[in-house]
């Protein structure tokens, strides 16, 4: 740099233009590798996953780094389990895909934020509730839903283009169609809901043990899937009960 201030100090404009376009790049490669850090690894793997990475595909291994904007992908049989810098995991079932689309993790400054794109398969999503950070929202988006929390587990399952399912196992979740505002329920642990295109959520139901098995199936952990609920209630005579902490359709700030 030292020799490129002579250069602009003696007037050579051809050399002037070098030494700019050096410093453009040195600076460009400077902040493409803080935008390559790592946001977690492949813990474990089972079968044949890929990952698509910055227009390359190839077969993933144990312990690989997770980078923002990987797409992940199961075949079938086959399965994958990612763990990120605050601990929030996500396992994939068969013929799964995903991107990850954002992720902010600052613990410095108590923030932790995430955007998962779900393209097709089911995923258990385990998110570290971090009780002393003043933002620690994480979603989870489908071609038709949007799911929204801040700590707990859950499982989602594209059923389809048209259809998602969620499940409850932890704590609650809010659970919106993604193409109408404001259209939210509260889905709360053994409960399931559904979303299709044009439609809300559908009345959050308690689950019953063949249809836990049917969601789980290919995702399941045992130490937090639901237990077999009781038989459920008598349908509730008040429409489905809103979410009222946020609407996980809005954007994330920046």
């Amino acid at each position: 740099m030292l020799h490129c201030a002579r250069q602009v100090r003696g007037g050579d404009s051809s050399r002037i233009l070098i030494c700019l376009l050096a410093l453009w790049m040195m600076l460009g490669a400077g902040q493409a590798w803080s935008a390559s850090d790592p946001v977690g690894k492949a813990e474990s793997l089972k079968g044949n996953v890929a990952v698509d990475r910055e227009g390359a595909s190839g077969p993933a291994a144990v312990n690989d780094p997770v980078y923002l904007r990987d797409t992940w992908k199961t075949q079938a049989e086959s399965g994958a389990e990612l763990v990120f810098l605050d601990d929030s995991r996500i396992q994939m079932g068969p013929m799964a895909s995903l991107e990850i689309t954002e992720y902010l993790y600052k613990p410095e400054e108590k923030t932790r934020e995430g955007l998962i794109s779900m393209m097709s398969g089911k995923v258990r999503f385990v998110v570290q509730d971090l009780q002393d950070y003043k933002q620690k929202r994480m979603r989870v988006q489908t071609q038709t839903a949007v799911v929204g929390t801040r700590g707990t587990a859950f499982i989602v399952w594209v059923v389809s283009p048209e259809i998602t399912r969620v499940l409850g196992v932890s704590n609650d979740i809010d659970f919106c169609n993604a193409r109408i505002p404001g259209a939210c329920v509260t889905v709360s642990p053994n409960m399931t809901s559904e979303v299709r295109v044009s439609l809300p959520p559908t009345l959050p139901v308690v689950a019953p043990p063949e249809v836990i098995k049917e969601i789980t199936r290919g995702v399941e952990r045992t130490a937090d899937t639901p237990t077999p609920p009781a038989p459920p209630p008598p349908p509730p005579s008040t429409p489905p009960e809103v979410s009222q902490t946020y609407d996980p359709t809005v954007s994330i700030s920046k």
